[in-house]
């Protein structure tokens, strides 16, 4: 005869473990979830913080390529060199150092800083290309957005100098 008592409660070892396993498997669910969220938010404020860089230094480089004259080239239809008064370029070429971008001049007062690195929000500007087309009269430029943590995202525009001067 079994002499358990069902006014003392309790649980069986089996009860008990398949509990444990059921509380296990919902801490794992949530676990997951809350690293999908995360990893979410993360590319997120890349996309948005990598966006906004990327404006900004479409901006600037259009700034400076609009009115631009006396461009040369090398064989490959690289600018090596291109002039803007309204900004005090002679000879000037658009280049990256120290994750920015900046333009050489012939002024004494060094290059011209197009992208400020309080606009890069830790990340940094690389792998500047700008071709001309003379017959079109388009540039295409390419740079890569960089993040401390190894993201990158990619950046190639034009600039039609036609619309600018008809």
């Amino acid at each position: 005869m079994n002499d358990r008592n069902s006014s003392h409660g309790g649980f069986t070892l089996a009860e008990t473990l398949i509990a444990l396993a059921i509380m296990c498997m919902v801490i794992l669910l949530i676990a997951m979830s809350a690293y999908a969220i995360f990893r979410v938010y993360d590319v997120s404020v890349f996309d948005y913080e990598s966006g906004t860089l990327i404006s900004t230094a479409e901006k600037a480089i259009d700034d400076v390529l609009r009115y631009a004259c006396d461009i040369r080239t090398d064989a490959d239809g690289n600018v090596t060199a291109f002039t803007n008064a309204e900004h005090g370029i002679i000879n000037g070429a658009l280049y990256c150092e120290d994750g920015l971008i900046r333009c050489t001049t012939d002024a004494s007062s060094g290059p011209l800083l197009l992208v400020a690195a309080d606009a890069c929000g830790g990340m940094t500007l690389s792998d500047l290309t700008l071709k001309y087309d003379a017959y079109g009269k388009i540039f295409t430029y390419c740079f890569t957005v960089n993040s401390a943590d190894g993201k990158y995202s990619e950046m190639t525009d034009t600039i039609n100098l036609m619309t600018y001067r008809g």
